[in-house]
């Protein structure tokens, strides 16, 4: 007998199967809303694959972006486990690619969107692990986001071919993403999918083959993206952001032509970065570097690194305050305000990672 609801979402049509499960298009009745269900098998409980299930859920539930997919719930049905997502109306990256190599406006603006996306997933101490094309969503207004649809098996070579070296090894940290990172702007720019070859030097020869013009940074974030050793790449997706915002209105030089990143023939719109977007991944950058210099920093120096930055923080607070207050209106009081705020916001960030 077909199955026709689970708990109280009311299971409308299969979106797709796979070897480990199947996604339905659900109307939840408690909240009047369109959601996605992702249903497993029956795996035993306890086995690796419920066990990364649950796990991931429950890191991403409490996590809200606009270029993520929200998760609502998770649970098990009839012992089976099964998640509640955010619906989204479009289609898959994975789409996209197989009918050939994206317009070169819109890989930089998807590869931007994904990069905004996953690198406020990090900011959380998140690792994706399984980012793919099947697991990057376009939605009917051209946001680009992060789900985990998947339902391949772990060992496909689909999901394979997106992996990097440590991860099939049973090790993986936000390195791990910055290759699948490569791996999915590899197949947006080519049409297909990288494979271990790619990772030996060829990737050049492998995107001349496509006949496409690709600016030349693009390049640079590829080669550096697929490196097989994790400290060869680079250390965070806001370097790649700070290269992707810094390049978008640039006109490239791509194999001894001019090629314009943006063609005015193209007609969807690129989102221009505001400078809200820009200190934010700033801040981001200074975030990763303190976080690696306070690692290396013995318990008590952290203690006192974080009763210092607490310190700080109420000075730098005082000091924009009274420009705000006292000054208001003049140079002096604008520069203490926003500078007295942007100290004392890092003075936060080194407490917090002082922990």
């Amino acid at each position: 007998m077909p199955l026709t609801s689970i708990s109280h979402y009311r299971l409308e049509k299969k979106l797709g199967s796979g070897a480990i499960g199947d996604i339905y298009l659900a109307y939840d009745e408690q909240s009047g809303r369109r959601v996605a269900v992702k249903l497993l098998r029956s795996p035993q409980p306890g086995t690796s694959i419920t066990n990364s299930f649950f796990e991931k859920a429950r890191a991403l539930s409490s996590f809200t972006h606009p270029n993520m997919t929200t998760i609502f719930e998770a649970g098990e049905f009839s012992g089976r486990p099964f998640v509640v997502l955010e619906y989204t109306e479009g289609e898959s990256l994975a789409q996209k690619i197989a009918a050939g190599p994206l317009p070169m406006r819109e890989v930089i603006k998807i590869a931007t969107e994904l990069a905004i996306g996953l690198s406020a997933l990090h900011q959380e101490n998140i690792v994706h692990r399984d980012l793919n094309p099947s697991n990057v969503l376009i939605d009917r207004t051209g946001v680009v986001k992060i789900t985990d649809f998947s339902i391949s098996s772990v060992g496909s070579a689909q999901a394979l071919a997106y992996k990097p070296p440590e991860e099939l090894q049973g090790h993986a940290d936000i390195r791990s993403d910055i290759f699948s990172f490569g791996a999915i702007l590899f197949a947006m720019v080519t049409g297909k999918a990288p494979s271990g070859r790619h990772v030996e030097g060829t990737l050049l020869a492998d995107i001349d083959e496509t006949r496409t013009a690709v600016p030349r940074f693009l390049e640079a974030i590829i080669e550096k993206s697929l490196k097989p050793a994790p400290e060869e790449r680079f250390e965070s997706v806001n370097d790649i952001l700070e290269e992707l915002v810094r390049k978008l209105p640039d006109t490239e030089r791509v194999r001894g032509r001019t090629v314009s990143a943006f063609p005015n023939t193209l007609a969807f719109p690129m989102p221009v970065p505001t400078a809200t977007t820009l200190i934010d991944h700033r801040l981001g950058k200074l975030d990763d570097s303190l976080r690696r210099l306070v690692s290396s920093l013995k318990l008590g120096e952290k203690k006192r690194l974080k009763t210092l930055a607490v310190s700080m923080i109420a000075i730098t607070f005082l000091i924009a305050l009274t420009g705000f207050i006292f000054l208001s209106g003049t140079v002096l009081g604008f520069a203490m305000a926003f500078g007295g705020s942007l100290l004392s916001y890092e003075c936060y960030i080194l407490a917090r990672v002082s922990n």
